[in-house]
């Protein structure tokens, strides 16, 4: 009788302790289940959003880059280029960068190309911007291309 005594003794005591192992483990379960409160879901939200508009901002404070390519034959144009509008100068985006200035383009009429910052090429790299020669015989001006020395 001893015997089965201690016996159900210690399968109480193990029911006990296993209980007590599986209510921890609930409450740590409920904690990890729990739904995000609604300020947490405001924050989550805000913080996309910042980021979101980090990004915008990083894309409209970089300046703009027309990339444009000249076409491969000389054009000539028939009288001489307007005076050239005075044009904005933004900050440069790094000390590398040259501002490379507008220019007037000849497609059936005049056409202005705002002005942008480039990267040298290489280590003091210089731009010659683009320039209106006018010929002597028959009043026509080719376009000598900008370009880097």
């Amino acid at each position: 009788m001893k015997l089965s005594h201690q016996l159900l003794k210690a399968l109480v005591l193990c029911y006990f302790v296993t209980c007590s192992i599986k209510l921890s483990f609930a409450d740590e379960q409920q904690y990890y289940n729990q739904r995000p409160s609604y300020n947490q879901l405001e924050q989550r939200n805000y913080d996309q959003q910042q980021k979101y508009y980090d990004q915008q901002q990083k894309s409209f404070n970089q300046a703009p880059n027309y990339n444009i390519q000249p076409p491969q034959l000389q054009m000539m144009a028939p009288g001489s280029p307007p005076p050239p509008p005075p044009e904005i100068i933004i900050v440069a985006p790094s000390p590398t960068h040259v501002w490379m200035p507008g220019y007037w383009n000849w497609q059936n009429r005049w056409i202005w190309i705002p002005g942008q910052w480039a990267q040298r090429p290489r280590p003091n790299a210089e731009w010659m911007e683009h320039q209106w020669l006018r010929y002597e015989n028959g009043g026509r001006y080719p376009m000598e291309r900008g370009a880097w020395r």
